[in-house]
């Protein structure tokens, strides 16, 4: 059982609300910080990794209990919300911008209020300490990234776009 956070370590990715969370959770759950950055800080049960090969970070994601993505800012696309739901890993992020279309709130993780340290710790503890809802979890996060984020995936919406685009175009030219 540990949670996950990789990124860039600074303020606004949300790094002291993570780093304040795990203040308040200690050695209950261990959390692994993969990201440039010398340890901001010695809190128990966080293990600073500094930057690893983008295989040991996916190997990592996957066994991960939980990836956090504790963001402060809008972030455009977060791309490891969906390299975690591709290892089967849910997501505690940020209750904002796209973080709250990416992640469904009690189906492929949990949202948080932004910079609530205490919310986060609360959801860390709520997905980690119910097996059978982490298990739920794990298996909605795989399914979301079949359904919605495979190259097969990727490729039907495509055409489905082509196909919309053709029709308006045969209703605009008739």
């Amino acid at each position: 059982k540990y949670a996950v956070y990789v990124g860039r370590v600074s303020p606004e990715k949300g790094i002291n609300t993570l780093l304040d969370a795990w203040s308040l959770i200690g050695n209950k759950y261990p959390l692994k910080i993969i990201g440039d950055s010398d340890p901001l800080q010695n809190n128990k049960g966080v293990e600073w990794l500094g930057r690893l090969p983008i295989d040991k970070v996916y190997s990592m994601i996957g066994k991960a209990s939980l990836l956090i993505f504790p963001s402060n800012w809008y972030e455009g696309f977060g791309r490891t919300i969906i390299e975690a739901y591709a290892k089967g890993t849910p997501v505690i992020a940020s209750n904002m911008g796209t973080m709250t279309e990416l992640v469904r709130d009690g189906a492929t993780g949990f949202h948080f209020r932004p910079g609530d340290a205490e919310d986060l710790a609360a959801k860390v503890d709520q997905a980690l300490s119910n097996p059978g809802l982490l298990r739920d979890l794990r298996k909605t996060a795989r399914l979301e990234f079949e359904k919605k984020y495979t190259s097969d995936a990727a490729y039907q919406r495509i055409l489905e776009i082509f196909r919309k685009v053709g029709k308006r175009s045969k209703t605009i030219n008739r």
